[in-house]
């Protein structure tokens, strides 16, 4: 079943916040950063774009869980294993 767009147009917001991590923070931020501190700003580049992809993928996630139909989310829970009261017969029927 499809679930309606919750922020950004399907596969082409998935790639867009993809993109983000391995090339539109990543490339500045090596640049700089290798020219500022040498070899370490190369070692440390990866890091600090994977921080600031995160940071600017938090409000969609936040925004897609907050839209998510609420049968989606009765299933999410029953999936969480926070959720989930493990026992025997439970390990047998999954």
């Amino acid at each position: 079943a499809g679930h309606p767009d919750p922020g950004l147009p399907g596969r082409a917001g998935a790639s867009l916040l993809s993109s983000l991590r391995s090339g539109l923070f990543f490339i500045p931020i090596i640049i700089v950063l290798s020219k500022t501190i040498g070899i370490t700003g190369i070692q440390l580049s990866q890091p600090i774009a994977d921080v600031f992809a995160a940071i600017v993928t938090t409000p969609f996630i936040i925004h897609f869980f907050r839209h998510l139909p609420k049968e989606d989310m009765e299933i999410v829970h029953e999936r969480t294993p926070y959720n989930r009261v493990s026992s025997e017969t439970d390990i047998i029927s999954d």
